[in-house]
């Protein structure tokens, strides 16, 4: 339908018909509505046929700057012109802005017509409007226009205006066109002749139309002596209408831009959306916007946040949209908290679009390619922008004009926005909708004659209409520069005909492949365009080179042309450049994963390039030998083989490949560089070649986890382990990862240490992960800080946790026995995640076209049986359809449910509050009741028999297949029966009553009989909390519960009653269930986490003290150590076996320990009493009574011990006997033995003394200059007769005391307490404190003091027995609390350079630590548990250096042997 518009002056008008061949043009039809809202009333005109001809007079400016106008006066005069005219027409305005002189206007009755399908509207139908004409327009309209045309000109040749400013006051705007076109042979006038109508028509009412709304004008006079006729009037109007066309088209991209500058300067609240066809420009249009916001916004600095989905590799919603988060928090210069779940991704964006953008920092986002990506993730990610947009954001939005549901769900999202089509939608928020066009022929054209000059070439005029030609049905640039490739190669006398020419972008790729082939060959333009498709992320020129010559088909081409056999062979990187630089037009070189590479510029190369050379075999042959490439199959001179023609023989070549490490290592950085085209390239390529089986090896490799997480992939690692393949071990992994997201963002070379605390304790429980486990123990090594022995865990890690998106209160929950979890919400909706399945999913369910709400559900096997609201049940099938077969009875249907159970093809109901139970045939539909004496209080189910416990301790058994009562059994005490266990093998059946009591029945005979009753001693639990729930482990040995008021899943050890593990759940945990080989929690929001059983169990055979650790002693081969927690027990560990061997049990709390150095004794003290045990039988060989000691000492040739007393007199003692040698009267605190076994040494009062071992008597006294009390002292090992004092004062000596002499070495400033003094035993090296985050260190050798600044606040440190390094434990401080930012960290520093050797995180919070002689660090925790880790000295370990996990037996069989006490004293002491 073709719409026509004239107008004239009243009886002076007619409509002639040239029906459709009028180009519509409906892009300018906005500017035709700004222009009819103010002058006409027919808006529901949909299209207009505008025409011209040639350009008319130059109109007068309809307004001038004050400035400027009174510049064009004064040169006016200056030249003697008169400037009355010009005052006379225009008048100053001051409320314009700037103020400015705008021309002078009268008004013009204007009556017209108008016509819409050949139906004419008369003018007597119509009502006149007034029109404002200019004034001059009606007076001298000619002299006006010279006299400013003349002023114009002078002001440019006295240089006081631009020739630039001077051209625009040639032309009224450019904001739009219009054109008329006038037939002189269809006017007739009764006052005017036809040229002074259609002068006035043109140049006077046309102006005075068009003047006020700023539009470019273009009039024409045409005349034709012999009349238009019907032919004429055709092939006119479509030349006419095909040069509006052109000038349209030239200001539509000037209009596009500036409609988004009016977007983007304004305070629209919702998205702007830019749409278009294939080619037309949308990405290089949203690239060119993204550099020009700033200066469309120069008062404030713009945010500026462009994505390209199109060239990024992150696809997914979850991904594309963290990571504009983290752009848009890194912009703000804020925290972005990583791996974050879709619910909260779209919290967090609102949150960061809302809070972070201001006036000052507006955002401005804009996306392209949103509809590339799957159908729904578009629709996800513009539901996660806030409605309305924040004042302060911008969002630009590019998408296909073919892709109407990106259009749809902005519709939804913001109800406001509506679209119509290709218009642009301007409401009184702004512009919503804009729509890019394709380009004239006459533009490709141009472009295509530019190519072929810039090259040097022509085309003659034959071949240049066939171009034409083809150039109207396809203008197109890249058809365009294809055309330029085809035409470079004619001369002026090839022949070229239609069939020549390509019609159409695919075909002209096509063809220029079929070029490109018979210049290079075959094999190496297909080999080479496929790599180039099917990489990606885009290849280097290097990488292309060397996937051609690992390529046998490509090099054997470059074999035949060599004579004899070469080792070494490479396809000539010439013949590679020679190709790329015949592709260069089609390429772009853009910066991908760290490096420039090679990419198609239109994604209709890799369409035609797929279809031509890419059946399925060929595409999986090219993936997997870019697998192999990247894997560095055949780097590092391994040669591949290559079959000659004609010849059955192989012969290998190498190919010199570059090499493809995970990490480019550099000597002078610690930390490599890693491979990103390797990481990313790698899985794709052995995803698409099927070898799935190094895929699933792959992700579980330490090198490209590690390689990953530095490289912040942290979330494509992630999403890897989730989606290619579902063993366990990856879903383990993958919750790990993203559980530990935060610590390795800020640290991500600490993803070794995030592994073993976490994985490495259980590598038993996964044999799978014995080589990624090997490869943290090789990579500690590399650290010098490993562990030997990994500490029994607190904690057990979750290996799936799935967040729910219900936003309610969970109501209840089931897990079926396949694993499948179906919750329902309060709100009656049901929520379900598959046994594979990665998040919960809404499902709805629907019954006789109506949605139904529910309100209960129970489980069984793979049924589900469900209760809606309106007291209806549902059963379903999880392994079948979403389909609901409702249960329906004519007799009687319970509305509660207590249970179900599933036996064979029937389902057994337990209704609540009900004296009968049902069964239902899930094949026919029929149920049948099972009537009781009693309320059935529980229900249990075998093979074909049905049991009911009631409320009066009877049971009642019946018969399934048959429906009859079989027997019933009574329990003595008759109370109501909560439990019912099963025994097909012996015909047993148990039965526990509410007290606990358990009875057990034999059901093989008719009368059936009691076999046994038990009286159970129930288990207290805590007083301020009571059990809610409780459940056995699957293999029985554990206790799992949750307690009231409790955020995590308890595990109590039943062997030995203690509370052992700790199941951190999502708070607050609602229910627990039971699986063969998991656990599942199901917290409050519906959330849920699941742990592995066999996890649990290897946690939960891991021995631990039952209090915190308070000492250590480690016997001196190593081979073993003792611990204290401060209760009656001892407990002695094998390193060999990394278990705790034996448990010394005292009769009251061990107070201290100590080792004789030979190992043989270990002496301990328990209230007044000392202990005396042999370290290999374990015999208590004396217990003495009777001496009121405090401490207790071992001489070096562990003969004698000595016991130390605050309040009586201490003793020495022969070790073997326990016969006193002497006593000492005198107490001594810090009390050391020297090296020779001959003096105890300790301070008395602020004195140091030496008591002799034999006599007991006080033989020695430490005497200097000064009046200061002894502060700390150290004997040294290396020197028997010398101890090392220093004094409060800061002095330092040397005191031997065999000669009693003294040495003054220096005096040092002490600014803190010596509480914490420790020397080692060649007086090398003295610790003097600890405080906050420094070691005091005291260097013997220099005198001076050293302060080594940690990671951490210290908790406890110790030096080693060599007196070079200390051992700390310290408490990082960090502004996150998460599980990892808080770790202590143990570390080993040399105290000659103060440099670190090597550290490594702890599991938990450390109060003791031990050093052994060789290199062994035994860790004490709070929690009871030891940790046994080693640290390397000159590249030579200390031991056995496999980290051992605790090895899986049972407990009531692993447990330590007890060695018992004397039970009386052997020895008293008077």
């Amino acid at each position: 339908k073709c719409a026509r518009f004239r107008w004239g002056l009243k009886g002076y008008f007619r409509i002639f018909d040239i029906g459709p061949h009028f180009l519509v043009i409906q892009s300018v039809v906005d500017v035709w509505r700004y222009f009819f809202l103010k002058f006409m009333q027919f808006l529901y005109l949909k299209s207009l046929a505008l025409v011209g001809h040639e350009y008319g007079t130059v109109a007068l400016p309809s307004q001038v700057e004050v400035s400027e106008f009174q510049m064009l006066l004064q040169e006016s005069q200056r030249s003697g012109a008169s400037t009355h005219e010009l005052e006379k027409i225009y008048s100053r305005d001051e409320n314009n802005i700037p103020p400015s002189y705008c021309l002078k206007s009268q008004p013009v009755e204007l009556y017209y017509a108008f016509s819409f399908n050949n139906h004419l509207i008369e003018a007597e139908m119509i009502n006149p409007i007034t029109l404002y004409v200019p004034q001059a327009e009606f007076e001298h309209p000619d002299e006006c226009r010279n006299i400013f045309q003349t002023a114009v000109h002078l002001c440019v040749l006295s240089g006081q205006m631009a020739p630039e400013k001077a051209q625009g006051y040639c032309r009224s705007g450019e904001t739009s066109i219009c054109w008329c076109w006038w037939d002189l042979d269809t006017v007739k006038s009764s006052f005017l002749t036809p040229e002074a109508l259609l002068s006035f028509l043109c140049d006077d009412f046309l102006l005075g139309l068009v003047i006020p709304c700023n539009l470019l004008v273009y009039t024409t006079t045409t005349e034709c002596p012999h009349g238009f006729t019907t032919v004429r009037r055709r092939c006119y109007a479509e030349s006419l209408s095909h040069q509006v066309n052109s000038d349209l088209e030239k200001l539509m991209e000037i209009r596009i831009q500036d409609e988004i500058r009016k977007y983007v300067q304004s305070e629209h609240w919702r998205p702007l959306l830019i749409t278009g066809g294939p080619c037309t420009g949308k990405t290089v249009l949203i690239a060119h916007c993204s550099q020009q916001t700033k200066s469309w916004l120069p008062d404030c600095e713009p945010v500026v946040v462009p994505f390209f989905c199109s060239f990024s590799l992150k696809s997914s919603p979850k991904r594309l949209l963290s990571s504009l988060c983290y752009q848009i928090a890194r912009s703000y210069h804020n925290h972005f908290p990583p791996q974050q779940d879709p619910p909260t991704l779209k919290q967090h964006i609102s949150t960061l679009t809302s809070s972070l953008p201001s006036p000052k920092y507006p955002l401005v986002i804009l996306i392209s390619g949103l509809d590339q990506m799957d159908y729904n993730c578009g629709l996800q990610v513009i539901e996660s922008f806030p409605s309305p947009l924040p004042k302060n954001l911008k969002l630009l939005l590019i998408a296909s004009s073919s892709r109407k549901h990106i259009v749809k769900a902005m519709e939804l999202h913001y109800p406001c926005c509506t679209m119509s089509g290709s218009e642009l939608e301007v409401k009184e928020s702004g512009v919503f909708c804009v729509e890019l066009g394709l380009p004239n022929r006459k533009q490709s054209v141009k472009m295509l004659a530019s190519l072929l000059s810039a090259c040097g070439r022509g085309i003659t005029s034959g071949q240049q209409a066939l171009v034409n030609q083809a150039l109207t049905s396809c203008s197109r640039p890249l058809y365009a520069r294809l055309l330029h490739k085809l035409a470079s190669n004619w001369h002026s006398d090839s022949e070229v005909t239609e069939s020549t020419l390509p019609d159409g972008v695919h075909s002209s790729i096509s063809s220029l492949l079929d070029h490109l082939e018979s210049k290079h060959g075959f094999h190496l333009v297909a080999h080479a365009v496929c790599y180039l498709t099917l990489c990606r992320t885009g290849l280097t020129e290097a990488e292309l080179t060397d996937l051609l010559s690992n390529d046998n088909k490509v090099l054997a081409l470059y074999l035949k042309h060599c004579d004899g056999y070469l080792p070494k062979l490479r396809v000539p990187q010439a013949e590679v450049e020679k190709l790329i630089l015949d592709l260069k037009p089609f390429l772009c070189r853009r910066t991908a994963a760290n490096s420039v590479v090679l990419f198609w510029v239109s994604r209709h190369f890799e369409l035609v390039i797929a279809k031509k050379y890419l059946n399925s075999s060929k595409r999986s042959e090219f993936h997997s030998d870019m697998a192999d490439y990247y894997s560095g199959r055949w780097s590092c001179g391994c040669a591949k083989p290559l079959e000659q023609d004609n010849s059955e023989t192989k012969i290998n070549i190498d190919r010199q490949p570059s090499s493809q490490p995970f990490l480019f290592t550099c000597s002078s950085k610690e930390v490599g560089h890693e491979n990103l085209k390797k990481i990313l390239e790698l899985p794709h390529h052995l995803k698409e070649s099927g070898r799935l089986e190094e895929l699933h090896k792959l992700v579980l490799t330490l090198d490209f986890q590690q390689a990953m997480v530095q490289a912040r992939l942290l979330t494509d690692l992630v999403a890897m382990l989730e989606t290619e393949g579902f063993c366990k071990e990856q879903t383990l992994l993958a919750n790990v990862l993203n559980s530990s997201a935060c610590f390795l963002n800020d640290s991500p070379t600490e993803l070794p240490s995030v592994m073993e605390l976490t994985i490495l304790p259980y590598k038993s429980v996964f044999p799978d992960l014995e080589g990624y486990a090997n490869a943290i123990q090789q990579e500690r090594k590399k650290r010098n800080v490993g562990v030997v022995l990994h500490p029994a865990s607190s904690t057990v890690h979750a290996f799936k946790s799935v967040r729910s998106q219900a936003g309610g209160k969970l109501r209840e929950a089931v897990v079926t026995r396949c694993g499948t979890v179906v919750q329902i919400m309060d709100n009656g909706s049901v929520w379900v995640c598959e046994n594979n399945g990665k998040e919960l999913v809404k499902l709805t369910l629907s019954s006789e076209q109506e949605e139904v709400k529910f309100g209960g559900l129970k489980s069984s096997g793979h049924f589900v049986l469900l209760s809606s609201l309106c007291e209806k049940h549902f059963l379903w099938d999880v392994t079948g359809t979403h389909f609901l077969f409702e249960i329906k009875d004519s007799i009687r249907t319970p509305k509660a449910l207590e249970n179900v159970f599933a036996s064979q093809e029937k389902l057994c109901i337990h209704w609540q509050d009900e004296h009968f139970v049902s069964t239902f045939q899930i094949s026919s539909g029929s149920m049948t009741h099972f009537q009781c004496q009693n309320q059935v209080t529980c229900v249990a189910c075998s093979s074909d028999t049905l049991f009911c416990g009631q409320a009066e301790g009877t049971v009642s058994i019946f018969d399934i297949s048959t429906a009859s009562l079989l027997s019933t059994c009574s329990n003595p005490n008759q109370k109501t029966v909560v439990s019912i266990f099963t025994s097909d093998h012996t015909q047993q059946i148990g039965c526990i009553d509410k007290t606990g009591d358990l009875s057990l029945w034999d059901i093989s005979k008719e009368a059936t009989q009691i076999v046994k009753e038990t009286h159970l001693d129930s288990k207290l639990a805590p007083k301020e909390r009571a059990f809610r729930q409780g459940l056995l482990s699957p293999d029985g040995h554990f206790l799992l519960a949750l307690l009231d008021r409790s955020s995590s899943v308890l595990v109590w050890r039943l062997a030995t009653g203690e509370c052992i593990l700790s199941l951190g759940a999502c708070p607050p945990p609602h229910t627990l269930f039971k699986l063969p080989s998991d656990i599942i929690c199901v917290s409050s929001d519906g959330s849920f986490s699941s742990w592995d059983s066999e996890m649990i169990y290897a946690a939960g055979i891991a021995r631990k003290m039952s209090r915190g650790v308070r000492e250590v002693v480690i016997e001196r081969d190593g081979d073993g150590f003792f611990s204290s927690d401060g209760s009656e027990a001892v407990w002695k560990w094998s390193l060999d076996t990394g278990q705790c061997c034996a448990c010394l049990l005292h009769s009251d709390p061990v107070e201290k320990m100590c080792l004789s150095p030979d190992n043989i004794n270990l002496v301990t003290l328990s209230s007044d009493d000392i202990y005396i045990w042999q370290t290999e039988s374990g015999q208590n060989t004396m217990r003495i009574s009777g001496s009121k000691a405090s401490g207790i000492l071992i001489t070096p040739n562990s003969n004698f011990g000595v016991s130390l007393s605050e309040h009586g007199l201490s003793r020495v003692w022969k070790l073997g006997s326990g016969a006193i040698i002497c006593t000492i009267h005198l107490y001594l605190s810090d009390a050391q033995i020297s090296a020779e076994s001959t003096f105890l040494i300790g301070l008395h009062r602020g004195e140091l003394l030496a008591a002799g071992l034999w006599s007991g008597a006080i033989h020695k006294r430490f005497c200097c200059d000064e009046i200061s009390k002894v502060a700390a002292f150290q004997t040294l090992t290396n020197h028997p007769n010398f101890v090392i004092v220093l004094l409060a004062s800061g002095s330092l000596y040397t005191w031997n005391v065999a000669e009693e002499t003294v040495f003054r070495h220096c005096k040092i400033p002490i600014h803190c307490q010596l509480k914490e003094f420790k020397m080692s035993s060649n007086g090398s090296y003295a610790l003097l404190s600890t405080r906050g985050a420094k070691l005091t260190i005291l260097d013997l050798s220099q005198f001076r003091i050293r302060s080594y600044t940690t990671n951490g606040d210290v908790v406890t440190a110790c030096l080693d027995t060599s007196g070079c390094y200390a051992i700390c434990c310290t408490r990082q401080t960090n502004d996150c609390q998460c599980f990892l930012h808080t770790r202590p960290v143990l570390t080993v520093i040399r105290l000659e350079d103060g440099n670190s050797v090597g550290s490594l995180y702890l599991p938990k919070n450390p109060i003791s630590v031990a050093v052994s002689e060789q290199h062994c660090v035994v860790v004490g925790f709070e929690d009871g548990a030891v940790g046994v880790y080693y640290f390397v000295i000159d590249g030579e370990q200390p031991m056995s250096t496999t980290g051992k996990s605790h090895v899986i037996t049972c407990p009531f069989d692993g447990a330590p042997s007890t060695w018992l006490s004397l039970t009386a004293p052997n020895v008293v002491w008077s």
